[in-house]
């Protein structure tokens, strides 16, 4: 099983991958950082938080997904 079988089985319930071996969990994004054509996302859990790459191609579909211009 590959990360593309995970990222089918749950993306209905609020993953989105976001690079190559990354899911991300929706719920915890709390703001997206571009600089030039390099994009990042902050997500925040109750004890941490992480930064994580997001790719040119996955940023206009996570746009598309969160319904933001």
């Amino acid at each position: 099983m590959g990360i593309s079988d995970i990222k089918n089985s749950l993306k209905s319930i609020g993953f989105f991958r976001t690079h190559k071996s990354y899911l991300i969990n929706l719920q915890y994004l709390s703001e997206m950082e571009c600089e030039g054509n390099k994009c990042q996302l902050i997500l925040k859990t109750p004890k941490k938080t992480f930064i994580i790459p997001l790719s040119r191609r996955n940023k206009t579909k996570l746009k598309g997904n969160l319904s933001i211009r």
